[in-house]
């Protein structure tokens, strides 16, 4: 790699190593090896023995449209179909875990659901609260406020009832 290419190397690994949670996060994470690779590509069909910051920028420009493409397409899917379904309940408010077995129709045993509303949890889409009542406490779910994902999803739903292609 050239100097210049180093540099801008430098400049745009962390936010391309930044990691991407749900089905997209599968399709665009490790987003430095693919820049890295097209990079080498237009590099060598350029006739050139190290990769510029020409080159590094035309990768760049091409991850970020094949990026963007996965976030519109996958932006808000989880990679595990039973998230999908958790994230959808919720979104029509809140409810105690109960509530969101019902919605199941109790065919989703307790050991499946709790490591998925963990894994919501700690990526911070779903807030998981405590309610006291007269005996055992209730479990208060609901969506996080906003995320990257559900921007993109509520960008797109609007596009579409208004009748826009993007």
């Amino acid at each position: 790699m050239s100097e210049r290419g180093l540099t801008v190397w430098k400049e745009v690994y962390p936010e391309l190593s930044r990691e991407h949670i749900g089905l997209v996060g599968c399709l665009i994470n490790r987003a430095e090896a693919q820049t890295l690779r097209l990079a080498l590509v237009y590099a060598l069909l350029d006739g050139q023995e190290q990769i510029d910051a020409g080159h590094l920028q035309a990768a760049l420009a091409m991850w970020s449209y094949a990026r963007a493409s996965a976030m519109y397409i996958f932006g808000s899917r989880g990679a595990d179909p039973l998230e999908e379904k958790v994230l959808a309940a919720l979104r029509r408010g809140p409810m105690s875990a109960t509530e969101l077995s019902r919605v199941f129709h109790g065919h989703v045993p307790k050991e499946r659901l709790q490591p998925v509303l963990q894994q919501l949890e700690a990526q911070r889409r779903i807030s998981i609260s405590r309610e006291k009542t007269g005996g055992r406490s209730r479990l208060i779910l609901c969506l996080c406020e906003k995320s990257e994902y559900r921007e993109i999803s509520e960008k797109r739903e609007s596009g579409e009832k208004r009748g826009d292609a993007s």
